[in-house]
């Protein structure tokens, strides 16, 4: 973890995040260009959520990584936010870095086929980083199959297929017997699984907390404002970050945002 000044770092992963990455946001950039951005991000003027998540654009768009968050942070300038959100550049490969956010997250695999690799990708990830004075936070993350299209990026390391594997405390497992030391943890759990989203009983299985189990992102499948709270009650569970509402339903989005943060 990088020394932050910014006052909205420590607070986060609690509250409502938004992934910027949906297909939608890509299908507007493509189609219309930067300025349509602006006009896509004006709903959360309403309720502001507690970050922007900008996922790796590289292979989704012509735009680089770079651009993307250059074009999100043009666009935050020019809304009036009561409280603007905390950009994160979130790259799915080190090539893919930006560093043009206010707080990258270096992300590790948890469920890694080749945790070697992985670990030493990160590592250099977290020097490239702290020699060119950026902030970061390292991330655990953790992906269920979902059924869906996944990333090769993501897909590369093999994911935890449904049902969950006879093993109590699914993330506690992944997270303490990595050599590295994370700041927050995340868990997708699919968006629209064919078999439904991970129910609440099963992913506070999942996050049984333990000690020195890290802060938990929870997001995929989060429709509406009652899952956003079920989740949000199970222990460990600090913050969640919706995506695909966002993209079908702005005044949805908001809604969630609105019940978690009122």
């Amino acid at each position: 973890m990088s020394d932050v000044t910014d006052p909205r770092v420590e607070g986060w992963p609690n509250g409502v995040s938004v992934w910027f990455s949906t297909r939608r946001a890509v299908e507007v950039l493509e189609r219309v260009g930067p300025r349509a951005v602006t006009e896509l991000l004006r709903p959360l003027c309403d309720a502001p959520p507690a970050a922007l998540l900008v996922g790796s654009s590289s292979g989704v768009t012509r735009f680089s990584q770079a651009r993307v968050v250059s074009i999100v942070r043009e666009s935050l300038e020019k809304l009036a936010f009561s409280s603007r959100p905390l950009l994160i550049d979130w790259p799915s490969h080190a090539a893919h870095v930006a560093g043009t956010g206010d707080l990258t997250v270096v992300m590790s695999f948890l469920n890694s086929s080749a945790p070697a690799v992985n670990i030493d990708r990160v590592t250099a990830t977290q020097e490239s980083l702290h020699e060119a004075g950026h902030p970061y936070r390292t991330c655990g993350f953790l992906l269920l199959a979902n059924g869906g299209a996944v990333l090769p990026s993501v897909a590369e390391v093999g994911l935890v297929d449904r049902p969950l594997p006879p093993r109590p405390y699914l993330m506690s497992h992944y997270v303490r017997h990595s050599p590295l030391k994370f700041d927050f943890a995340y868990l997708d759990r699919g968006s629209d699984p064919p078999e439904g989203p991970l129910s609440c009983d099963d992913l506070a299985d999942a996050l049984q907390p333990c000690r020195d189990l890290p802060p938990i992102l929870v997001g995929g499948g989060i429709k509406n404002a009652n899952q956003a709270r079920s989740i949000l009650a199970v222990p460990g569970v600090r913050g969640i970050a919706i995506g695909t509402v966002f993209e079908e339903e702005p005044q949805r989005a908001v809604a969630i945002i609105d019940s978690v943060t009122s």
